[in-house]
């Protein structure tokens, strides 16, 4: 590896970058000045060690040398080169977490570290932990278990003392080579302190020239300042304003102070500090108290908030920024592109020791803890309304967010920490920290417990609606909404009343649609008296979602539209998603498969352009459904990729599942029989865990696929299960769900039920099912009772089913996981049929998917029934009866029926055939007997084609009249059933 160190740093970076190894290394903001023996040293400790702890005292130069370390062994690493800055990290438990958002990988409290090493157990990469010191217990024991369990993986630690693990290998970063006094600038030049210092004195003050008259100083500098490269950096800072010869006195000065005073400062402060304290004991006094108020920010801040938290007494409102820029002009605070500004650390750890000394501390951190929790309120109807804009600007601000939630947890500032946990929900769960609110909520509620019920109850909802949204605590959540509902209640706080009743919706959604919608009408009343547009907004659309969840769209739709509209209103963008959602659930369920694509893509792209991976795991989830049921198993793997470079990562659980699954689905034409499994699993683990609705859908794939690769009794169970989860919502999946069991019964032989058991179950919810719009399911039931009817010799009814199922699939470009098996009964059929088979095929295919159910009940009807005789007559038959006994002429008929005038004639031959009628000769026509013409137990239908029982009469041009036998009571007069005979001659003479 050593042997790149001679293409300079420029040619290793570009063939790092030329490799194509992935990496977040940080791009160099400025350049890097000598070391080249201490690189060469460094890559042939790293070379012979798996763990290498650069140490040091702050500002030695150990960040800067990791990194060009690290840029070049980086092509070593076919794995990558990965980066995590610990500087803004207050809590050592969240080391972890910190490399698994690096990785990309979920985040999930505790489970992170799993995570991390479940990601690198195999991997050959190089982890750098940047400034360890703070946090060292953390550090060392996920870089222990890394040695242990990830034998490829290198790791590279910057810290102020070792990490204290075994197999480490620490190596103290020398500061830089210092010239010897000499007026020789040649002399003074070949050392790399000198090279820094005037390179950095030069941004400065680009007159400066090292020349026989400067280069003594500049050795001076060099020589008291130990060549750290930081306090280098600061005191070429000054070259703009100050001399080097003053530069050169103020150093003895603080030099002497350290070298000579007290011991009891930590040994890796004392050059540093003296450096610092120089730096710091140039400043007026007005500088000097703004720079320590500024420690209290981590991470960065605006010249807006310095102005809230820093300004007061000397400092005043106005002189803020002036004053600020005067510390950037000295290096002590650094302003960054954004126009953010920021304190290196070392810095800041100054300015806080200096601020509790002042007795400021406290005060100024309440005043952090205020400025915080204004903001996060002033963002909070946005982030409930999931604008994207305010999700970045508290992202920006968490390590703000957390040092202010520390504080707050420490006991200071109760009410207003109260106020911060209340308006932060909708951050924490949109951006993937849901594990870490739950934390924060716990810590800050346990130090303000005596905070008023009002409050209590406010908070409360947000810590449930958080822990709902981390997905791993349901019953938690409901648990914490009823006890923030009852406080609620108590207070008399009817807007939080409605947003506890939100959550219990939420999680009813889940499980029971039903009870959600009950939740729901009461959360919906209390939203409306407060006046909560949100709320109203948020519980409309679960009630929409939780018809869908049972898949029934239609019912849906209302729902969806009043919240699309109060959505628009109150620029409600979370909305938005859901709109969508739904689009895609209808259009998938109906058949049209590229709008339910287009509708889950532009889903998709709202969730990941929000940040919020539920979202993004519910619009993946409807994809999968779709381009699974059109068969396209290459965009699974598309898929998958995405999620893993989404710049979110998702629910550690979710994560963990989903990616590897969808990776293992879309592989099913290489492997189907694991594909299939995986496919099965998938759908259980959706509908339990994150998405109910796709979860079904995907059972029932799942289930499929293992039929259709001779899984059987691994089929059996899958549709069974999903079966009773259908049964359990009350969904409309039921329908599929029996389908398939009838299918797995007729190719098994299954009769354990009795003959025309597989039937039954297929038209147990055939109705049902087209009527709740899922229409792409009826080809597949069509295709098993054509086979049912072709197996019962009823082989030209099974051809016209069959017909109908291979057009509808067309049509939609489903998937026919069971071609092969329709395609050797219509083989059969052909060779029972003969000539007869292409036309009897063509008046299937003609048929539409109501027009096809209405035929299969039909058929059905017509095996079980006799020759001859009033029972003979078929439903369709009967209606024609009806309509011509109400007094309906044959068009009439045909229009209410939706059928041609030659085809009412047709029923009507076919009436008096099998009542042996002739034309001289009616037998009576009894209401009565036209009533037990149906099917025992069978629900009425109304006599229009593709009109569900129960439609209005009167709705129909004209209106059906009154007189219809069908309505009439038993018993009818020989005067009416003489009527109707008359009627019948006269519309079959007609």
């Amino acid at each position: 590896m050593s042997g790149r160190l001679g293409e300079g740093a420029a040619a290793a970076s570009r063939r790092h970058l030329r490799l194509g190894v992935p990496s977040n290394l940080p791009a160099e903001a400025s350049t890097f000045v000598g070391r080249r023996g201490d690189l060469e040293r460094g890559v042939a400790l790293l070379a012979g060690t798996r763990l290498l702890t650069l140490t040091g005292a702050g500002g030695c130069g150990k960040t800067r040398v990791a990194q060009r370390l690290a840029a070049l062994v980086g092509g070593e690493f076919a794995d990558g080169v990965w980066w995590v800055e610990l500087a803004t990290l207050t809590d050592e438990t969240l080391v972890g977490e910190a490399l698994a958002r690096i990785l990309g990988l979920p985040v999930s409290g505790a489970s992170a570290d799993d995570a991390v090493l479940g990601h690198v157990a195999a991997a050959g990469c190089l982890v750098v932990l940047d400034n360890c010191e703070h946090v060292l217990d953390g550090v060392a024991e996920l870089v222990g278990r890394i040695l242990r369990e990830a034998p490829s993986v290198r790791v590279l630690c910057t810290s102020r003392e070792p990490v204290g693990v075994d197999g480490e290998t620490t190596w103290r970063v020398p500061s830089l080579a210092v010239p010897p006094l000499s007026t020789d600038p040649g002399v003074v030049a070949a050392f790399d302190a000198a090279r820094l210092f005037v390179a950095r004195a030069v941004a400065s003050d680009p007159d400066l020239v090292l020349t026989a008259a400067t280069a003594r100083a500049v050795a001076q500098i060099c020589q008291r300042l130990d060549g750290i490269p930081l306090a280098l950096e600061l005191a070429a800072a000054r070259v703009r304003t100050v001399s080097l010869d003053r530069i050169v006195v103020g150093l003895d000065d603080r030099f002497r102070l350290l070298t000579s005073g007290t011991r009891t400062a930590a040994a890796r402060h004392r050059t540093l500090r003296a450096s610092v304290e120089w730096s710091h004991a140039l400043l007026e006094e007005p500088e000097r108290i703004l720079l320590c108020r500024l420690g209290v920010f981590v991470g960065g801040f605006t010249a807006e908030a310095a102005d809230h938290v820093a300004s007061g007494g000397p400092v005043g409102l106005f002189d803020v920024l002036g004053l600020l820029s005067r510390l950037v002009d000295r290096s002590l605070v650094h302003r960054e592109p954004s126009g953010r500004y920021r304190l290196l650390e070392t810095i800041r750890a100054f300015a806080l020791e200096r601020l509790a000394e002042a007795g400021e501390f406290g005060v100024i951190a309440d005043r952090h803890l205020g400025w915080v929790t204004d903001l996060a309120e002033a963002h909070e109807t946005r982030l409930l309304r999931v604008h994207v804009s305010a999700l970045d600007a508290m992202e920006q601000e968490l390590p703000n967010l957390r040092a202010a939630l520390a504080h707050a947890a420490s006991g200071a500032g109760e009410s207003t920490g109260l106020r911060l946990i209340a308006a932060l929900p909708f951050f924490w769960g949109m951006r993937s920290y849901a594990a870490e609110g739950m934390t924060w909520a716990t810590l800050v509620m346990a130090a303000a417990s005596d905070a008023p019920v009002v409050m209590r109850a406010r908070v409360r909802w947000a810590a449930a609606f958080t822990r709902f949204y981390s997905g791993t605590d349901f019953a938690g959540a409901g648990e914490e909404a009823g006890v923030a509902l009852a406080e609620a209640t108590e207070a008399g706080d009817a807007q939080t009343q409605g947003r506890c009743l939100q959550i219990i919706t939420l999680i009813q959604g889940l499980f029971d649609p039903s009870a959600a919608r009950s939740s729901a009408a009461a959360g919906l009343e209390l939203a409306r008296t407060a006046g909560d547009r949100w709320n109203e907004c948020t519980l409309l659309g679960l009630i929409a979602f939780s018809h869908t969840v049972q898949f029934h769209p239609a019912a849906a739709r209302p729902f969806v539209d009043r919240a699309t509209e109060i959505a628009n209103d109150i620029d409600d963008r979370g909305q938005q998603f859901w709109t969508l959602y739904g689009s895609g659930v209808a259009a998938a369920a109906g058949g049209a498969f590229d709008d339910a694509r287009n509708a889950y893509t532009r889903g998709l792209e709202v969730s990941r352009r929000i940040g919020d991976p539920v979202r993004e795991t519910y619009a993946v989830a409807g994809l999968m459904t779709v381009e699974i049921a059109v068969g396209r198993w290459h965009a699974l793997a598309l898929l998958a990729d995405g999620m893993g470079r989404s710049q979110r990562p998702l629910d550690a659980v979710v994560h963990a599942h989903l990616i590897p699954a969808i990776r293992e689905i879309a592989a099913f034409a290489e492997r189907p029989v694991e594909a299939a499994n995986a496919l099965a699993r998938t759908g259980e683990f959706l509908l339990g865990a994150v998405d109910p609705t796709s979860g079904q859908r995907l059972m029932v794939q799942g289930a499929t696929a293992l039929h259709s690769v001779g899984e059987v009794d691994a089929a059996t169970r899958a549709a069974t299960a999903a079966l009773a989860a259908a049964e359990r919502r009350g969904s409309a999946m039921v329908g599929p769900c029996r389908v398939l069991l009838a299918r797995i019964a007729r190719d098994t032989g299954d009769q354990v039920a009795g003959p025309g058991a597989a039937e039954r179950l297929i038209h147990q919810d055939l109705a049902a099912t087209a009527a709740a719009g899922l229409l792409a399911d009826v080809p597949d039931a069509l295709e098993v009772l054509g086979g049912l009817a072709i197996d019962a010799g009823s082989t030209a009814e099974g051809v016209r089913l069959l017909a109908a199922a291979a057009r509808l699939d067309t049509v939609t470009t489903r998937h026919r996981w069971f071609a092969d098996r329709a395609a050797r009964d219509v083989a059969r059929a052909a060779d029972a049929l003969g000539e007869a088979f292409d036309p009897i095929w063509q008046e299937g295919g003609a048929m539409d998917v109501t027009g096809a159910i209405a035929y299969a009940r039909r058929a059905r009807g017509e095996r079980g029934r006799p020759d001859h005789g009033w029972d003979s007559l078929t439903p369709t038959e009967l209606d024609v009866v009806g309509f011509v006994s109400a007094g309906l002429s044959n068009p009439q008929v045909a229009q209410r029926m939706f059928i041609a005038r030659s085809t009412v004639k047709t029923h009507l031959l076919h009436i008096f055939a099998k009542l042996v009628v002739t034309a001289g000769s009616l037998p009576r026509v009894s209401a009565a007997q036209l009533h037990a013409g149906r099917t025992a137990g069978q629900p009425e239908y109304n006599p229009v084609r593709g009109l569900p029982a129960g439609t209005p009469s009167e709705k129909l041009d004209p209106p059906i009249p009154p007189t219809n036998l069908r309505r009439q009571p038993l018993g009818v007069t020989n005067r009416t059933e003489l009527a109707a005979q008359a009627l019948l001659r006269r519309n079959t003479m007609s």
